[in-house]
């Protein structure tokens, strides 16, 4: 049996090397994933082909966008409702609390946390692009094979679930 199209509009390059090596193998397993960067679209451009993706392919979608400054996940999802007139059905609206960087940081390996200089931490859902580039400074890396290293030492899922309540949101929901 085929599997279902499932779409995954994500905003940037950071979110895409995020599924690209730890979300899309699970998605995998259920869906045929697809991809797809909005960052710099315009919005017709993205109702255009998010509708395509709906009606003509038939897949499923997942939107994902980070919470930054909105004042909660309810408010986020009426913000880009209001923007995007292809996201029709809020469930399918991922908010990432606060910034994708958190999700990364949720996975990172005790020791390796350790080796940066830092506690592991209890939770990531405050943290964002600032933190990465405390850590990454200290380091002396760029900032992609920085993120790359953080990929190659993430511990495993449920960690990253402890750590960070939108990931596990993510996985909870979306994962099969």
């Amino acid at each position: 049996m085929q599997r279902k199209r499932l779409c995954i509009l994500i905003e940037g390059d950071g979110d895409k090397e995020l599924f690209v090596r730890i979300l899309k193998p699970i998605l995998d397993r259920k869906y045929a994933v697809v991809l797809w960067k909005y960052a710099e679209k315009k919005n017709e451009e993205i109702n255009e082909y998010l509708n395509n993706e709906k009606y003509k392919q038939n897949a499923d979608y997942i939107f994902v966008t980070d919470k930054d400054k909105s004042p909660c996940v309810s408010e986020k999802k009426r913000e880009k409702q209001k923007e995007l007139n292809s996201l029709d059905d809020p469930s399918r609206i991922m908010i990432v609390i606060k910034e994708i960087d958190s999700w990364y940081l949720a996975g990172v390996k005790d020791e390796k946390w350790r080796e940066y200089g830092y506690e592991p931490p209890v939770t990531t859902d405050k943290m964002d692009k600032g933190d990465i580039e405390k850590i990454r400074r200290k380091k002396s890396m760029s900032r992609i094979d920085f993120l790359q290293e953080i990929l190659d030492n993430f511990d495993n899922i449920e960690i990253a679930k402890q750590r960070n309540i939108s990931f596990k949101y993510f996985i909870d929901n979306y994962c099969p």
